[in-house]
């Protein structure tokens, strides 16, 4: 008797359904940070920033198989709409990153105002004795 061939794993394929589930779940994720940036500026993204870091592990994970697909109009759309929602989201990290510098310079115009006492200009940080 011929010993019989070893069984290859049953590797599941990812299908269709699944790949937009992913950009479903994907966009969800893009959309929660969106809002939570808008509503509350000073809120912990931890959490949203770990959602993230999943979605990507698993698109990087699935990315190989993403060439077998042909695109068809519904993945495409899933696409454009997944697009339109990271533009939304980076537009909003934009505006909260610009507001944080905007702050920064407030409170480091006022410290430099706080530690001035009209002596000298309040451009010139060095110590006492140095020249530029």
């Amino acid at each position: 008797m011929a010993a019989a061939a070893p069984r290859q794993p049953n590797k599941t394929r990812l299908g269709a359904k699944q790949l937009k589930m992913l950009f479903a779940r994907i966009g969800d994720t893009i959309e929660t940070e969106t809002r939570l940036l808008r509503s509350n500026p000073t809120a912990d993204l931890s959490e949203a920033n770990a959602r993230k870091n999943r979605c990507l592990y698993e698109l990087n994970l699935i990315s190989r198989e993403l060439g077998r697909f042909e695109l068809d109009e519904g993945i495409l759309a899933e696409l454009q709409e997944l697009r339109r929602k990271v533009d939304d989201n980076a537009a909003a990290i934009r505006a909260n990153m610009s507001a944080t510098r905007d702050v920064i310079g407030i409170l480091g115009n006022a410290i430099t105002r706080a530690e001035s006492d009209g002596t000298y200009p309040s451009t010139s940080r060095l110590p006492a004795g140095y020249y530029e």
